[in-house]
């Protein structure tokens, strides 16, 4: 299940980051050194969204805490 919402949120900011990036450039300033900074920007934030290990670290963690409190919970009412 968690497999595939990755896969969808992978396939949605793929979808969506040629139109982040035209709207990203559209926001820019014109002319000067920051033409591409909203770009990169953006990109930036997607991926730091995505693949950020802390957040991921924390997921298992309680993962981890629930599947102990389930035992827990099996073995007092056997």
């Amino acid at each position: 299940m968690q497999s595939m919402i990755v896969a969808g949120l992978i396939v949605l900011i793929a979808v969506s980051l040629p139109f982040a990036i035209i709207a990203a450039r559209k926001s820019a300033r014109k002319g000067g050194r920051g033409g591409m900074a909203g770009v990169v920007l953006s990109i930036g934030l997607a991926f730091s969204i995505l693949f950020d290990p802390r957040k991921q670290e924390v997921i298992e963690r309680i993962g981890k805490s629930e599947k102990e409190g389930e035992d827990r919970n099996k073995q007092g009412e056997v």
